[in-house]
C-alpha cells in the first residue's frame, strides 16, 4: 500500500499552521507503521528529510503560498506517474480538484472544513467577483469523486445536505496528536529555555497571525486580565501577516497592555515546550475546523479557553480540560483568570485529566490505518 499526501509543506522546514501539522502527523503515522508514503509538497530550504519509506516530490520551490501550489498542481500533475492503486489524501477541496480531474482511478481521501468560510475571510473581493462560483464548481466535481471525507462535527451537515451520497463516506476529524512529543514537561525548564523564567502566569496563543484568529478579541480580553492580575503575561506565537501583526501591537499599546510578548514563528518541534510554559492556552477565532492546537495543549496538560468554533465543544467536555466561551472580552478574561489563579492542587487535577483524555486518542492512528487498508483492498488493481 502507498499513500500520497498532497499539501504545501516542506518536511525539513516545517511551518506553523493547523493543516500543515495535520498533514505532517498523518505522514508520521504512516512512516511509523512502515507504510510507503509520498509527499507532493514544496521546497523551502536546502535541508532534506529522509526515511526508507518516504519519497518527497517538491512541486514548488521557495514558497508555500497556496496560489503557487495550486498552479503547480494544475500544470505538473498530469505528467506525474502515480501508482493507480495508491491512495491520495489531500487537505483542501481546491487542491483535490486536480487529482479528481487527472488521477480519476486513484482512491481519494479528503480532509476539509467548510471551504466558503476560508475564501470569505481571506479573499472577500475574489469571492464576490466569481470566486464563489468557481469554488462551488470545483467542490461539486471533487465531492462526486472522493471515497472518504474527513471533516468536523459541524461541517459534516453542510456536506451531507449538499451531497447526500457522502453520508456513508463521512468521518469526523480524528485527533492526530503525536503523544511522544505533546506531553507534560517540566514547566520551569521550558520557561527557562524561552527566557520566560520571570513570567509567573502565562496565557498563550499559538497559531497563524491572521484576522480569522480574531486576536483583537484576545488582546482586549487580556487587558481585563492584566488589570486584575498584575503578574499575568500574554505570549503570542506564530507567523502571519505583518500588517495585521503591526495593528495588533498598536492595539496593545493603545489600550495600555504592558505584559505582552510577540514571539514570532518558532520551529513546530518546539511547540510542545512552548505550550508547557503556559497555564492556559487561548483561542478566540472567528472560524476553525478542528484546531490541532486545542488537542495538543490538552495533551501537554494545559487547559484551553476557546470560542465556540469547529469541534472544540466535542473536545473540551469538562472545565478540567478547558472552557468554551462566548466571544465576549469579559467572559474570556474571567475564564483565563480562572486558570491563571487556580490553586496548585486543582492544576494537578487538570493535568491528570488532560493526560487521561489524551491517552484515549492513541487509538486514532489505528483507525486511520484501518481506513486506508480497507480502501486499498476495495480498490486494489
Amino acid at each position: 500500500m502507498e499513500i500520497i499526501i498532497a499539501h504545501p509543506l516542506d518536511p525539513s522546514n516545517l511551518r506553523e499552521g493547523g493543516a500543515i501539522r495535520y498533514a505532517w502527523e498523518v505522514i508520521n503515522i504512516l512512516l511509523k507503521k512502515n507504510v510507503k508514503t509520498t509527499l507532493l509538497g514544496v521546497k523551502l530550504g536546502k535541508e532534506n528529510f529522509s526515511h526508507a519509506n518516504f519519497r518527497f516530490v517538491p512541486l514548488v520551490k521557495g514558497t508555500d503560498h497556496w496560489f503557487f501550489y495550486h498552479l503547480a498542481l494544475a500544470i505538473k500533475l498530469p505528467f506525474l506517474r502515480l501508482p493507480k492503486n495508491a491512495i491520495i489524501h489531500v487537505m483542501r477541496p481546491d487542491f483535490m480538484f486536480w487529482f479528481a480531474l487527472y488521477k480519476r482511478r486513484n482512491p481519494k481521501i479528503l480532509t476539509s472544513d467548510k471551504p466558503d468560510e476560508w475564501m470569505k475571510q481571506h479573499h472577500p473581493i475574489i469571492y464576490k467577483l466569481g470566486g464563489r462560483i468557481i469554488r462551488k464548481f470545483m467542490e461539486q466535481f471533487v465531492m462526486s469523486t472522493i471515497d472518504y471525507l474527513i471533516t468536523d462535527i459541524r461541517t459534516v451537515n453542510y456536506y451531507i445536505e449538499k451531497y447526500p451520497h457522502l453520508k456513508s463516506k463521512s468521518l469526523f476529524y480524528k485527533p492526530f496528536v503525536n503523544l511522544e512529543l505533546f506531553k507534560p514537561m517540566d514547566k520551569e525548564k521550558c520557561k527557562e529555555k524561552f527566557g520566560f523564567k520571570e513570567l509567573k502566569k502565562i496565557a498563550l496563543f499559538v497559531g497563524r497571525i491572521a484576522p480569522v484568529k480574531n486576536l483583537e478579541l484576545l488582546i482586549k480580553s487580556f487587558s481585563i486580565v492584566e488589570g486584575k492580575i498584575s503578574d499575568a503575561w500574554l505570549v503570542i506565537v506564530g507567523r502571519g501577516e505583518k500588517s495585521y501583526e503591526s495593528s495588533l501591537k498598536s492595539l496593545a499599546q493603545r489600550i495600555g497592555i504592558k505584559n505582552i510578548i510577540f514571539l514570532g514563528e518558532i520551529n513546530p518541534l518546539l511547540i510542545p515546550e512552548i505550550i508547557n510554559c503556559a497555564d492556559v492556552l487561548v483561542l478566540t477565532s472567528h472560524i476553525e475546523g478542528s484546531p490541532n492546537v486545542v488537542r495538543e495543549s490538552i495533551a501537554c496538560g494545559v487547559p484551553v479557553v476557546a470560542t465556540d468554533v469547529g469541534d472544540v465543544k466535542a473536545v473540551i467536555t469538562s472545565e478540567k480540560l478547558g472552557l468554551v466561551v462566548k466571544p465576549d472580552p469579559n467572559e474570556i478574561a474571567n475564564s483565563i483568570i480562572f486558570y491563571l489563579d487556580a490553586p496548585s492542587d486543582f492544576k494537578n487535577i487538570i493535568r491528570n485529566e488532560c493526560m487521561i483524555t489524551a491517552n484515549k486518542w492513541a487509538e486514532t492512528e489505528n483507525e486511520y490505518l484501518k481506513l486506508c487498508y480497507q480502501l486499498y483492498s476495495q480498490r486494489k488493481i
